[in-house]
């Protein structure tokens, strides 16, 4: 399609999960290799899709994909509601010791790299074509203190329930087979996948994109927040004030 209407450039968003095996990936680069098999259809089919975008670089049509982990910010209806849905309703569950680390993306560094992005493969050298790139803050947090900071700033209480992984786990693995022989198909509330999302450690080099297309993340985590959640803050702000009688 983008061929036939003149499109020179291509950037697809795409997913760290696509290198994803269950394992700890720490600081890995875009030199990890895409795992034999996959846990769940939605990183099965990421690696599809941006096998598909990079093997269609060409000269006539310039391809790359980027791979924001966890994007969240103002406008979020994915993340941050369902975290918060979920912890209202007693549905979140602290998976492992809770001391993983993940990278987060903060929506206004995911568009600025998109449009990093597109406007190097439209340059003469055109360094970003054909290959895929890590996008981040590059400033990795515990998972589990991010989601207490959220709910913190959102007045929900913080996650008290916990279980191990290996538990996690096992009960995933049997609401799959559940899923698998049903005669009437669901969708399993808990997947392998999602309980190594959970607890492990899923942060990613972001030189690549540093280096070809001059990505560098704006925000602070901090910041992120503070932009993400500002009625929150006047809200705090108001009470201190009224707190020292002015």
């Amino acid at each position: 399609a983008c061929r036939e209407h003149g499109i020179r450039a291509l950037v697809y968003t795409s997913s760290p999960s696509v290198v994803a095996d269950g394992s700890n990936l720490r600081g890995v680069d875009e030199s990890r290799p895409y795992p034999d098999r996959y846990k769940a259809y939605y990183p099965q089919t990421k690696a599809i899709a941006e096998r598909a975008v990079l093997a269609a670089n060409s000269d006539r049509l310039k391809t790359c994909a980027l791979r924001p982990h966890l994007i969240w910010g103002p406008g979020d209806t994915n993340l941050v509601p369902t975290i918060l849905s979920k912890a209202k309703t007693g549905r979140l569950v602290q998976v492992g010791e809770g001391q993983n680390l993940v990278d987060l993306s903060f929506i206004e560094d995911c568009v600025e790299a998109h449009l990093a992005a597109g406007e190097s493969l439209l340059a003469h050298d055109a360094r970003a074509a054909g290959k895929a790139y890590f996008i981040s803050q590059g400033e990795p947090v515990k998972m589990w203190h991010w989601i207490n900071e959220v709910l913190k700033r959102n007045g929900v209480h913080p996650i008290t329930k916990r279980v191990s992984f290996r538990f996690a786990d096992t009960a995933a693995l049997f609401l799959e087979t559940m899923s698998r022989l049903s005669p009437i198909p669901f969708e399993p509330p808990l997947t392998r996948f999602l309980v190594s999302e959970m607890a492990t450690d899923h942060y990613f080099s972001i030189r690549a994109a540093q280096r070809d297309f001059g990505y560098q993340p704006r925000f602070s985590i901090e910041e992120a927040l503070d932009i993400t959640f500002p009625r929150v803050l006047a809200d705090s702000s108001q009470r201190r004030l009224f707190a020292v009688g002015l």
